[in-house]
């Protein structure tokens, strides 16, 4: 199986735990690379299955099925200072030039 870099190593375990836990003996290899490069072991049948951050990105041709696994949401921290000054058109606030200029350090 592949798993992409980006995909933390803690989820892809969880993902395979159950196919360790069949009565039968399983042999699992995994490898790590990017999406692009994996999509292509998995077209050539060097691998059976790809776990990734996102489904099979668009014109790649390859036979696929995507299968969502879960999602996670994001958190935003900020100083209340800098919550007040980007809060007032949030999210858009975040590709203005206006964050660029509050990260000095």
């Amino acid at each position: 199986m592949g798993v992409t870099e980006v995909v933390p190593k803690s989820i892809a375990y969880r993902v395979l735990a159950l196919a360790l836990q069949l009565p039968e003996s399983v042999r699992i290899v995994c490898r790590e690379g990017v999406i692009n490069a994996l999509l292509a072991e998995l077209a050539v049948h060097r691998v059976d299955l790809v776990i990734a951050a996102g489904p099979i990105p668009p014109g790649v041709n390859v036979r696929g099925f995507n299968h969502q696994l879960g999602d996670c949401g994001i958190t935003l921290l900020a100083t209340p200072r800098l919550a007040r000054k980007l809060g007032k058109n949030f999210p858009h606030s975040l590709r203005s030039g206006l964050l660029v200029g509050c990260l000095k350090w």
